[in-house]
């Protein structure tokens, strides 16, 4: 629970602007973060911003109940 209450901690203070902000399709493609095929940003930040957004709230909901969180990422 410690863990879940730093990362929902966090991520509250990562706004949709600033996500905007730091996202860089060359950053991702170096780091070959998935997909591969990242092309166009406004696009790609359309298609994540609720995914983002769900997360922040998962987070937020597991540190408010004081539950641990399994994150597992392929």
């Amino acid at each position: 629970p410690t863990e879940v209450h730093a990362v929902a901690a966090a991520l509250r203070t990562i706004s949709i602007a600033d996500l905007h902000a730091r996202f860089d399709l060359s950053t991702l493609a170096t780091a070959d973060i998935y997909p591969a095929s990242w092309e166009d940003a406004e696009e790609e930040l359309e298609y994540i911003r609720p995914y983002y957004r769900e997360l922040v709230n998962f987070f937020q909901r597991a540190a408010e109940a004081d539950d641990a969180m399994l994150l597992y990422i392929n």
